[in-house]
This record gives C-alpha cells, sequence and structure tokens, in this order.
C-alpha cells in the first residue's frame, strides 16, 4: 500500500469517527438512531404537535396530530434530502403524509440534512388523483411536479389545509441553512 493511500485512508478516517461522533450526539437527543426519518419525525413531532408512536416499528403511521385543523389525523413523516418520490404503505396509510424536503448543495455531490420546504399529502386525495390519473398506486409514488406544489405548506403556503404560526416558521428556519 502506498503512503498516499495510508495517508488518505486516515484522512477518511478521522472524519468517519466525527460522523460517527455527531451522530452519537443526535441519537441521544432525538433518542433514537440519528436516521435522516428518525430525526425528521423528531422535528415534525416539535413543530407540529405530532404525538409519535412508542413503536418504532408501527408500519405506515408514525404518530397522530395533537391539535388544530389536523387535529387526531394519522401521519406519516418523511424527510428527504430531495424530493423525488413518495414512500407510501398502501396496506397501513396514514391519513396525511408530512415531507420535510432538502435539496442538492451546489457541488452536487452532497444532500445536506436541510429543510427548504414542507409538504402536506392528503393521502385520500393522492389516491383519486392517482386513479384519476390511470397511474398504478405503488408503495414509492413517483408524483407530477403540480401535486408536490400544491401541497406546500413551507416556505410558500400553497396548501390551505394548515396554517403554520410564526412560531412554526421560525423553528422550520432553524434547519434551513446546511451550508458551512
Amino acid at each position: 500500500m502506498s503512503s498516499d493511500s495510508m495517508k488518505e485512508l486516515r484522512s477518511l478516517a478521522k472524519l468517519v469517527k466525527m460522523r460517527n461522533d455527531v451522530a452519537r450526539k443526535i441519537s441521544k437527543k432525538i433518542d433514537t438512531p440519528a436516521l435522516i426519518g428518525n430525526v425528521g419525525e423528531y422535528i415534525a413531532a416539535r413543530v407540529f404537535g405530532i404525538t409519535l408512536e412508542t413503536s418504532r416499528t408501527n408500519t405506515g403511521i408514525d404518530g397522530k396530530f395533537k391539535w388544530g385543523a389536523l387535529g387526531g389525523l394519522t401521519v406519516n413523516v418523511k424527510m428527504y434530502t430531495i424530493p423525488k418520490v413518495l414512500d407510501i404503505n398502501h396496506d397501513a396509510p396514514a391519513d396525511i403524509y408530512l415531507v420535510l424536503a432538502g435539496s442538492r448543495d451546489q457541488s452536487g455531490k452532497l444532500l445536506p440534512w436541510c429543510i427548504h420546504n414542507v409538504y402536506l399529502f392528503d393521502y385520500k386525495e393522492l389516491k383519486k388523483d392517482f386513479t384519476v390519473n390511470d397511474r398504478k398506486i405503488k408503495r414509492e409514488m413517483s408524483l407530477r411536479k403540480e401535486l408536490w406544489t400544491q401541497a406546500e405548506i413551507y416556505p410558500e403556503k400553497r396548501n390551505h389545509r394548515t396554517i403554520l404560526s410564526l412560531n412554526q416558521r421560525k423553528m422550520l428556519s432553524l434547519f434551513n441553512d446546511c451550508a458551512d
């Protein structure tokens, strides 16, 4: 093995250790593994007043909204680095799908954990749209851009099913900036 390779691997090993240290701290904070979906559920629970299911293995439903226009409805929370498809369990669908989404960085090489947009989808409306447009309903559904636009509740308010308070918007804005 060349000394350059050893040097590169040592450098990478240090970065991996730093990443693992951060993941350990996130896991301690959210009391579950530091996966992007778990972090999204933690954020959504606090911003949107969601009572999360105690079992992390509950298929299709992550929790229920506690209050507001969505109070009592079941929710499945997704956090995506880039919103392309919506993963839905049609055997146990939630009433609402809440998607926290970021975007690719300038270089295109990094998919940071950011929240640039939030989308709120009603399962019944999605199912109706797919039926009307004669599209097959499957687990990972690629949605038309128009549906993503109509579902947006943050930063733009295009979906009027719920209205975000100033405090909710401030909480979400904490995760806007992913730059160093």
